[in-house]
């Protein structure tokens, strides 16, 4: 695993910390570990709710809908 330095320093609520040290407890983890996958869980979860945003935007920029697509035509 890849291990950055952190250079500014990150400030948690108090009652954020000590949830998250109250299951590294209850779970017998490395309260870092456990931080670091909560973080990837919500940026993974961040990142396919701005991918599925994009597509839907993109979907209704280039679709038309049932009356758009036949407006104006004539079928004989």
């Amino acid at each position: 695993m890849n291990e950055a330095t952190l250079l500014k320093t990150l400030r948690l609520r108090r009652d954020t910390f000590e949830a998250l040290a109250a299951i590294a407890e209850e779970q017998n983890r490395n309260f870092d570990s456990l931080c670091q996958e909560a973080l990837d869980a919500w940026l993974q979860a961040y990142t396919e709710a701005q991918l599925r945003k994009e597509m839907e935007e993109e979907a209704q920029e280039s679709t038309l809908g049932y009356d758009e697509f036949w407006d104006g035509v004539e079928l004989d």
